[in-house]
């Protein structure tokens, strides 16, 4: 079983972690209830904003990249209204078969370039936005970016993280 100790999330560096800050070693251990480790499930019920649990979570020490890549495609398509651009739809399921092997890093870098160009053009809509950064080449990224433009629904994506997690730890 995976675990997050409170000398990984200070080499991770986080903001505030100085003394008496909410995630200086005091502050984590009493986030934590006084252990000095945490599973990421329980991580992802810490009450902290959602934005600080995915920050914790989002890393490939805790999952996979491969997961992250999916996580954020999911999230891209969460926020995708019913009549969704298609060239959105198209960038995030190049992603997937990217995250497959079966679409090309260049295929994946022409449907970012495409969408980006969408996302612009929609002054920045959120759906087009999501799309982009979801065909992000950091695992890591394309998921903290793609929830943060999706934060439509906290809850939603809460839930599909706990998914991920549950099945992966």
């Amino acid at each position: 079983m995976k675990i997050i100790t409170i000398a990984q999330i200070h080499r991770w560096r986080p903001c505030d972690m100085g003394p008496g800050g909410k995630y200086s070693r005091d502050g984590l251990k009493a986030l934590f209830g006084g252990r000095r480790s945490i599973t990421p499930l329980e991580a992802l019920d810490l009450p902290i904003p959602v934005a600080d649990r995915f920050w914790l979570l989002f890393r490939p020490e805790i999952i996979s990249k491969r997961d992250l890549h999916l996580l954020a495609c999911d999230f891209a398509e969460h926020v995708q209204p019913e009549r969704a651009d298609p060239r959105s739809l198209a960038a995030i399921e190049t992603k997937r078969r990217w995250v497959d092997g079966a679409a090309t890093d260049e295929e994946l870098g022409d449907a970012r370039v495409t969408i980006l160009g969408a996302a612009w053009a929609a002054k920045r809509g959120t759906s087009a936005m999501a799309a982009a950064q979801a065909t992000a080449w950091d695992a890591r990224d394309a998921a903290r970016d793609t929830a943060t433009i999706g934060y439509i629904d906290e809850k939603w994506q809460v839930e599909r993280v706990r998914e991920v997690l549950r099945k992966t730890t």
